[in-house]
């Protein structure tokens, strides 16, 4: 690998660190980090937004370590199954803001999966 793959390496999982941290401290303190997510400053709960920083913590994490084993290492696993999950973050990151959607729908009581009681 050359140097600009390696420095570049570097700054994607420089990026990915900082974006796991913000999640861990989204998730501890119950305080908002990714207010891009929520521009109409929809007040959620605090077990809501520590919810999506579960999610924004497990997306950064997955990132980090996509960057650092399937970047640094080259073709990790040709020949094996790993070859098809070259880079597992992008659907991590869609059901990250899958789960942001989910979340907005439970708060403003449009949750898709209620259960009807039988009666």
């Amino acid at each position: 690998m050359d140097a600009f793959g390696i420095v570049f390496s570097w700054c994607v999982t420089a990026f990915f660190g900082l974006w796991t941290g913000l999640g861990v401290a989204q998730t501890m303190t119950g305080q908002f980090m990714f207010r891009m997510f929520n521009p109409a400053r929809i007040d959620w709960s605090m077990n809501e937004i520590r919810l999506s920083g579960v999610s924004w913590t497990i997306c950064g994490f997955v990132g980090l370590l996509s960057v650092l084993v399937f970047d640094l290492f080259g073709p990790l696993g040709v020949g094996t199954p790993w070859i098809m999950y070259s880079n597992p973050w992008v659907p991590v990151f869609l059901c990250t803001l899958l789960v942001q959607v989910l979340i907005e729908q439970h708060h403003r009581r449009r949750w898709p999966f209620n259960r009807r009681s039988s009666t």
